[in-house]
């Protein structure tokens, strides 16, 4: 029955739209600061995406916190699993958790998000701009960069273990370095031998970097969900 397949067809349509919708409102978008110069890259490589990325501000404007999202998968179940994920970030901002504790609360009510065989690869972080340090977590994300360089963050995936170990680190930081948060979409690319001399000559060129970054973008060269999330340091307390 032709008629009854457009039907479906459109319907389906609706579905994805009203997802796609629903993904990009839950994206936070927060204005720059005296402090601290925020970029946020997003490109679902079809129509929704399995990335996201979360960012709050606290203690006053003085410290930084995010979270970037790679659910397992493609479609529109995994556009609500990253969807999901999401809700629970923001639901959990309230309740003023340190971040590991709040990745682990994640963790713990994600399962029921997922079915067998799918997970979320995370990545914490926040910017404290008093003690002048970066403290992150991972949780399935392995890596970001720091000026150019590139920082191992190993730790489990979320949604798979109840008992999950994440790995927190520390890093400090000082005014002009460039912080670089990204999926797989992007840094399996940056990971391939032509582009070892992808980033600025010190790291620090963030406007190069950035315009970088986007001309993958332009070039037609994504061949998954990318999503980021970067930072300038502009001064600290």
């Amino acid at each position: 029955d032709v008629t009854a397949e457009r039907l479906q067809q459109a319907e389906l349509t609706r579905n994805a739209e009203f997802a796609r919708r629903v993904q990009r409102e839950l994206l936070t978008e927060l204005p720059n600061s005296l402090f601290v110069d925020i970029r946020t890259l997003y490109y679902p490589v079809n129509f929704v995406s399995g990335d996201s990325y979360h960012l709050e501000w606290r203690s006053d404007g003085r410290l930084l916190r995010g979270f970037l999202i790679d659910v397992s998968g493609h479609g529109l179940s995994t556009a609500i699993q990253t969807a999901s994920l999401n809700v629970l970030l923001h639901e959990i901002k309230a309740v003023r958790k340190p971040m590991l504790g709040q990745l682990r609360t994640v963790n713990a009510r994600a399962a029921k998000y997922f079915s067998d065989g799918t997970y979320a690869a995370m990545l914490g972080f926040e910017l404290d701009l008093s003690l002048h340090e970066l403290r992150y977590v991972g949780a399935g994300i392995t890596q970001f960069y720091v000026n150019g360089r590139r920082i191992e963050s190993p730790g489990m995936f979320v949604g798979l273990w109840d008992d999950a170990e994440f790995i927190s680190g520390t890093l400090p930081v000082a005014a002009g370095d460039c912080l670089y948060f990204l999926t797989d979409g992007f840094t399996d690319l940056l990971n391939q031998p032509e582009n070892g001399g992808f980033w600025s000559p010190d790291g620090k060129d963030f406007a190069a970097d950035m315009a970088s970054l986007q001309k993958i973008v332009e070039n037609g060269m994504l061949r998954d969900d990318a999503s980021g999330v970067c930072l300038k340091i502009k001064a600290l307390l």
